[in-house]
């Protein structure tokens, strides 16, 4: 079946990735998708199976820090240039070699924005949910009030070892309770990375190695600067309690070619509140922007391959 999911490992970087894949059968186009922070690659299980059944080829990964395979204790290997050097990685050994469309949401599409940063010419699309060009998120949080409030959280995610015990506590409550509208099965991947110390602290230290609270107005890791000229879409929640409008308005700047900003009536969750929506939007926008002359192919020798 076209939108059968399956798990598998990837090795990268010198690293293993545990990875959903769906519809590499297929002969379409190649798509990577990019989770957030506390999520899983379980997030974009129905996304994927949408594009699958349109003919895409889907790889969501696990990223560093959330792969037992891939969770270096030293916070600095959690830097931006690190998580994009993976991206790409993942892609050239699943055999997505040439271009591909790429999708992110949270930290997910921090990454993404700084993969288009560095090597936009491999990219077809990019599609980014809730977080805005980082070259506007992270100045807005040093200069406008709001956002810098909207932001406050991560000074204590930076704390060793706090953000992991809280996400422990009680049985997970506040993990459960952040995704009641999440499928048992998405909940479930989550709560097994919190439960495991070493994948709690290495997913936590995206924050610590990337801390906007320490740079003023600039990201710590990486320059953004570049105009930006492949298609982009930006979906935006109303109801997103991290981003203000202002970094939204800045972020236009850096857009240089085809830009696309939808607005809904969603949360910072807005995957799992309306999964129906962010499909229609992403199939629409990647349809709409076919790779040409591309001759990408399947990779993934010797995985290990589980159906879900």
């Amino acid at each position: 079946m076209a939108n059968m999911v399956e798990k598998c490992q990837v090795t990268a970087n010198g690293m293993v990735f545990d990875c959903l894949t769906c519809g590499m059968e297929n002969n379409g186009e190649p798509v990577i998708l990019l989770h957030g922070y506390p999520e899983t690659a379980y997030m974009w299980l129905p996304v994927m199976q949408a594009l699958a059944e349109q003919g895409y080829r889907t790889v969501a990964p696990n990223q560093r820090g959330y792969s037992p395979g891939a969770t270096p204790f030293d916070i600095a290997s959690y830097a931006l240039p690190n998580l994009v050097s993976d991206i790409f990685a993942i892609a050239d050994t699943v055999g997505f070699t040439e271009k591909f469309h790429l999708v992110g949401h949270d930290w997910g599409a921090i990454c993404g924005w700084a993969c288009v940063e560095k090597h936009e010419e491999r990219l077809q699309t990019w599609s980014a949910l809730s977080i805005p060009h980082p070259g506007a998120y992270f100045y807005t949080i040093e200069t406008d009030p709001v956002q810098h409030q909207l932001s406050f959280y991560i000074v204590d995610r930076v704390i060793e070892g706090i953000p992991e015990r809280e996400m422990a506590e009680d049985d997970f409550a506040r993990l459960r309770k952040r995704y009641k509208l999440a499928t048992q099965e998405e909940l479930d991947a989550v709560i097994e990375v919190f439960a495991d110390p070493k994948r709690a602290r290495g997913a936590t230290n995206w924050y610590r190695a990337n801390n906007p609270y320490t740079c003023h107005g600039n990201c710590p890791t990486m320059a953004f600067g570049r105009d930006i000229v492949i298609p982009v879409l930006f979906v935006q929640g109303e109801r997103d309690h991290v981003v203000s409008p202002t970094s939204v308005k800045l972020a236009r700047k850096y857009m240089h070619g085809e830009y696309l900003h939808e607005i809904y009536n969603l949360s910072h969750y807005m995957v799992q509140e309306d999964p129906q929506r962010i499909i229609l939007s992403l199939t629409n926008f990647i349809g709409r922007h076919p790779i040409t002359g591309s001759s990408s192919s399947i990779g993934l020798k010797g995985r290990d391959v589980d159906k879900i």
